[in-house]
């Protein structure tokens, strides 16, 4: 927008092209409806002697480069693109922007989300902005990845639309109007993209393995980290919550959008223990929180801004890591943003989840065979059944009955034994 404002004023700016003619220009131009641009010149040359010249002939107050890889200089006998080509031409640009003008220089991307060309050309300059398309959704992101006047902790969104891109302003309202109905194998949260809180959605399909199968069951994750799904969220599950080794597991983050950092793993557990016992999560409720391999919950940082970003979009209840100092949670209680949104602090991944889902969570389903865990490290029990296995916590009364019972039945299977005599010792009976 600021661009537009600056090329329908009184000051000149000039757009350099080395890949398209003045003409592909002006139609590209109609059909955004850019409206009278008289104050934009439009050059179509590759050559940086001939840009040079235009510039000190014109003196515009802004010059765009589209692109530094088309551009070459006829004193140099390397081909255009080359390393040696491309740092020359950012000298001479860089020149120009000395002389109290404002140089644009749009570069090509590689394969691996890189600058194509030498990192002599990243040096040069003051910002470095990159612009990330993904197929699957009309969004563009607009990152900093050097900025000598101010933070690269800034992310811009915007969408391609017909009139060209357009900034988007309420980004995490837009993923929620598109949320599933249904509330079961989906969990909400909120993730830090730069500087930026995101609202998402986490869905999970959990299903049983056939039983006659031998292949290891499928951890497929699509947006979310494959590193902390399979040997970190599903593990601490298995062991703390319930049992899923003999359970399939897809996790999928909506809207095409990608799950960097650790504080999505709470909402990564709540969708697929819900899933697996088929029970909704609220849909005014969100989960943040870092799992830890103890089965704990630790705090995550920018928690103000993460619910700051919720309330606004109606959420009312949030279950969070339980801050380390009680005058944290005070704070956040008495934030102004924050009113109407309840506060469920945890410190378990056990106690979040009964939270969320109901104590029916990590407890006995049905009737079946009880097996002691005899361990040192706790005192837990869990249920066979025929088609899925929970974990349940008991108390250690209950415990020591059933160990006492186990072994007055050993007991007793030792006196029978005895009294009936081993098999050879009757075969070798004179008698």
């Amino acid at each position: 927008a600021r661009g537009q404002d600056l090329v329908q004023t009184s000051r000149r700016v000039l757009y350099v092209s080395g890949e398209e003619m003045e003409d592909q220009v002006y139609d590209r131009a109609a059909r955004m409806g850019l409206g009278d641009c008289s104050s934009l010149y439009v050059l179509s040359d590759y050559r940086m002697e001939v840009v040079c010249e235009q510039v000190y002939k014109l003196r515009p107050a802004a010059l765009v480069i589209d692109s530094i890889q088309t551009m070459s200089l006829a004193e140099l006998n390397n081909p255009m693109g080359s390393p040696i080509q491309l740092v020359e031409c950012c000298k001479c640009l860089k020149q120009l922007a000395r002389d109290g003008m404002a140089v644009f220089t749009i570069g090509h991307m590689t394969k691996n989300n890189q600058i194509a060309g030498p990192k002599a050309m990243i040096h040069m300059v003051d910002v470095v902005l990159r612009l990330e398309e993904d197929m699957s959704q009309a969004f563009r992101m607009l990152r900093a990845d050097k900025n000598r006047n101010g933070s690269t902790a800034e992310m811009g969104v915007f969408s391609m639309e017909a009139g060209g891109m357009r900034a988007v302003e309420d980004l995490s309202a837009q993923f929620l109007a598109s949320r599933s109905t249904s509330s079961v194998s989906s969990a909400l949260t909120v993730t830090m993209d730069s500087a930026r809180p995101l609202a998402m959605e986490v869905q999970a399909l959990v299903t049983s393995q056939p039983p006659q199968s031998q292949a290891p069951p499928i951890r497929q994750p699509s947006g979310v980290n494959r590193e902390r799904l399979g040997p970190i969220i599903v593990s601490v599950l298995h062991k703390f919550v319930l049992k899923l080794h003999d359970q399939n597991i897809v996790v999928s983050i909506t809207g095409g959008l990608q799950m960097r950092e650790p504080a999505a793993d709470l909402a990564i557990a709540v969708a697929i223990v819900s899933g697996y016992y088929s029970i909704a999560v609220p849909r005014d409720m969100v989960v943040i929180g870092e799992i830890d391999l103890g089965g704990g919950l630790r705090p995550v940082k920018s928690l103000d801004t993460r619910l700051a970003e919720v309330a606004k979009l109606g959420i009312k209840s949030a279950v969070i890591p339980k801050p380390h100092y009680p005058e944290e949670l005070t704070k956040l209680q008495r934030d102004p943003r924050l009113q109407g949104l309840d506060l469920l602090p945890c410190t378990e991944l056990l106690e979040a989840m009964r939270i969320v889902l109901g104590k029916r969570v990590g407890q006995r389903k049905g009737a079946g065979t009880r097996q002691t865990n005899k361990g040192t490290g706790g005192r837990g029990k869990h249920t066979k059944s025929k088609s899925r296995t929970t974990f349940e916590v008991v108390d250690i009364a209950d415990d020591e009955t059933d160990e006492a019972e186990l072994a007055g039945q050993s007991d007793n299977e030792e006196e029978e034994e005895d009294e009936q005599g081993e098999p050879w010792e009757k075969e070798m009976d004179p008698a």
